[in-house]
């Protein structure tokens, strides 16, 4: 995101969010990064009830995706920002 958060919201929305919980995810973390609660929580609902075990394991989601440490903290400070308890390392 590179502190983007607008661009990657555009980016995020313009995609096919239908059915990939990643999609949904990243815009998860941008809408925290952008201080957007109420749509942040309808993204969250989202993940809830279509892809339950996609955030039974946020961390390794995460981790599998992203290779620099300070990049998959900063995107899991993005979805504490938007509501999602995420566990410690």
């Amino acid at each position: 995101m590179k502190g983007d958060y607008l661009g990657a919201e555009r980016w995020t929305r313009s995609a096919d969010l239908s059915a990939n919980p990643v999609f949904h995810l990243i815009l998860l973390a941008t809408l925290g990064k952008l201080g957007k609660p109420e749509e942040a929580r309808r993204e969250l609902h989202w993940l809830e009830s279509n892809a339950p075990d996609f955030l039974s394991d946020v961390l390794r989601e995460v981790e599998m995706r992203m290779q620099r440490p300070e990049d998959q903290l900063h995107f899991i400070e993005g979805l504490r920002q938007a509501g999602l308890s995420v566990p410690e390392n």
